[in-house]
């Protein structure tokens, strides 16, 4: 009976390894016995008081947890001792087989995980770029002093033809007779007509900018085929309209109390949080232009082995970007589990197939720049000591928080749940490493 933790290292493909290990008895009864004591002392179990139910009525309830729960700590061990002792990163876990520990007996099992390649790392530091020395735009300047401004206008009656931007009350009806679902297309009374580019009926801004209180207006509507309303789409609706009234956007001039609404203590505080505004954002467009020139001058030449396990994750989210760029469905329901693979008899057109090999290979394409693109920057980052601080990543958590509408709180949750949160993380740290390296590059490295 073995009497110390053991295993064995096989390679099964490049970044891939299967650790056999085996647990002595002794080390699989102990974690048996704590695991029996720990829910003991919780377990409620009829005609025995808190904490005093016997070991084998426990084991009877609670022994697919408990088994689960060993399972779980016996891998975690063999994987630390792993991590300890051998040269390899672990890149993720891919496989656990099948086993199931017993008390009193030793317990063999294996684990198949991938690991991060070793590489030979580009000459980054040779790497050069000159990032442009940033010069005022008084224009630029006034101009959004100007769309600050007008973000505190109202709506008010004008007396005038109607423009572009405008809103126009009027009573308007068609052709066509209104069903429940498209009589707020329809037909209205008192209802205003934004003439903006994309407004709710087609034709309207062009057919409405220009006329007056009074004015009767028709025009056709040309719905397109992918209009909201399936009633609707693909036809020609002809509308009449009355305008009522005209209201215009009044502007107010910039001000000392609109400064304050802003955020800002007065005009000139104002103009200077702009001013620094377009600098940094001339600044930061200098760094993302000169970020993609150094990816593309550190992969000139570069190859290494990759970990499939991260290599699919990535192509598989690459497929997803892909096809919300391109505008296509993103689920064929074949009742697979993995929605861009899909089975021949799943009556898709050949075309169809077609484009959805198109997209797998722009996807691994992708995933393949991006993961060796990562696994040069984790070594830049550690050669350079580049680390993270948490203020650096709610600071991002943040950001994009704003952009999908949510909260840090349910973005953090979500990322958890998702097992995604080291992943953003890492993310974070390979953006600070490439604004690393562009300082090394322009000369800016401290």
């Amino acid at each position: 009976m073995s009497q110390a933790l053991t295993y064995s290292i096989s390679e099964v493909s490049p970044c891939r390894k299967a650790i056999a290990a085996t647990s002595p008895a002794k080390d699989v009864t102990k974690l048996f016995n704590n695991a029996c004591k720990q829910i003991g002392q919780q377990a409620k179990l009829p005609g025995f008081r808190d904490g005093k139910a016997p070991r084998t009525l426990i084991l009877q309830k609670y022994g697919e947890q408990i088994t689960k729960e060993i399972r779980e700590k016996l891998v975690s061990q063999v994987v630390d001792k792993a991590r300890e002792n051998e040269k390899f990163e672990i890149a993720g876990y891919l496989d656990v087989a099948e086993f199931t520990p017993k008390a009193n007996e030793d317990c063999a099992f294996t684990i198949t995980i991938d690991i991060y390649p070793e590489i030979t790392l580009p000459d980054y530091k040779s790497i050069k770029v000159e990032l442009e020395e940033y010069v005022e735009d008084e224009a630029k300047i006034k101009e959004a002093l100007t769309e600050m401004t007008a973000r505190f206008s109202t709506m008010e009656v004008v007396d005038r033809p109607a423009e572009k931007e405008d809103f126009v009350k009027s009573n308007f009806s068609t052709d066509l007779e209104a069903t429940e679902a498209t009589k707020d297309v329809l037909c209205g009374e008192d209802r205003w007509i934004p003439l903006t580019e994309n407004g709710f009926i087609p034709g309207a801004t062009e057919a409405l900018t220009g006329k007056s209180k009074g004015d009767k207006v028709t025009w056709t509507a040309n719905f397109p085929a992918d209009f909201h309303k399936d009633d609707l789409a693909g036809k020609a609706v002809e509308y009449t309209a009355d305008i009522i009234e005209v209201h215009g956007r009044n502007t107010p001039e910039l001000s000392d109390e609109i400064a304050v609404q802003a955020g800002a203590t007065d005009v000139a505080d104002l103009e200077g949080k702009i001013k620094e505004s377009i600098k940094s954002q001339f600044e930061n467009k200098q760094r993302s232009e000169q970020r993609d020139i150094i990816v593309d001058q550190l992969l000139e030449g570069f190859d290494c082995d990759l970990p499939q396990s991260l290599l699919d994750q990535e192509a598989h989210r690459q497929v997803h970007t892909i096809m919300s760029e391109e505008g296509l469905d993103h689920h064929h329901d074949c009742g697979d589990d993995h929605d861009h693979v899909h089975n021949d008899d799943c009556g898709h057109s050949d075309e169809d197939k077609t484009a959805e090999a198109a997209t797998q290979e722009k996807a691994l394409v992708r995933a393949t720049k991006d993961l060796k693109t990562r696994m040069i920057l984790r070594e830049v980052a550690k050669a350079e000591k580049v680390e993270l601080n948490q203020y650096e990543v709610q600071m991002q958590l943040y950001s994009m928080a704003q952009h999908y509408g949510m909260s840090v709180e349910d973005l953090t949750k979500q990322l958890q749940q998702t097992n995604s949160l080291h992943e953003f993380t890492d993310h974070v740290l390979m953006d600070k490493t490439l604004d690393k390296i562009v300082d090394i590059a322009s000369g800016k490295n401290a």
